[in-house]
């Protein structure tokens, strides 16, 4: 195999994205540690807990409205009314716990689209604390989790285009989630950075 066939950048391409990136200071990176502090405060609304929880009292309902009915008398017409309830309940919940993922999604890619607009594609500055604030949105938002399944919000790669030259400040603010917060990288990761456009 020659040389041109290597898929490993020249030193002199490694040199040039070196000099692309974004060196964050230490106040900068106070901000985005702050921000990602807010972001993991926040209450994370799961549709699919009210879904269960929904159809949990349903079946209860379901169930023990027979068995009281032994011990007291319960009117028909309540008895139906209650298990009529009951099932609107059950299959309510059931279908709030199996589509909530979507509604999710639609959710986190409504913020994604939110921080994108503050990340215009001619460049963003890291001196503006919003800037910094709106990287870490979109970074928190790449990645949601629905029970025992994680799933990503949005394609990197199509997301890297619309960032254009904000991508540097996204990325700079990446490496210190993922330096000092643990966050899954999303445009700094090596096999995804080659897929990056």
């Amino acid at each position: 195999m020659s040389d041109t066939d290597s898929t490993e950048g020249s030193p002199a391409e490694e040199k040039q994205v070196a000099a692309d990136e974004i060196t964050l200071t230490p106040e900068q990176i106070a901000i985005v540690r702050a921000a990602i502090s807010r972001e993991r405060g926040r209450p994370v609304r799961d549709p699919q807990i009210g879904g269960c929880l929904v159809a949990f009292v349903g079946i209860v309902i379901l169930t023990m409205t027979p068995s009281i009915g032994r011990w007291v008398e319960i009117p028909q017409v309540v008895a139906t009314g209650l298990l009529v309830v009951a099932a609107g309940l059950l299959f309510g919940g059931a279908v709030l716990s199996l589509f909530s993922g979507a509604l999710r999604r639609k959710a986190d890619q409504a913020i994604v689209e939110r921080m994108l607009k503050r990340l215009p594609p001619e460049g963003s500055s890291p001196k503006k604390a919003k800037t910094l604030k709106a990287a870490v949105r979109l970074l928190r938002h790449a990645f949601a989790t629905q029970g025992p399944t994680t799933f990503a919000t949005y394609e990197a790669r199509e997301v890297a285009g619309r960032l254009g030259k904000s991508l540097l400040l996204v990325q700079a603010v990446e490496r210190v989630l993922v330096k000092h917060d643990g966050e899954y990288p999303v445009f700094t990761d090596p096999v995804r950075v080659r897929q990056l456009p």
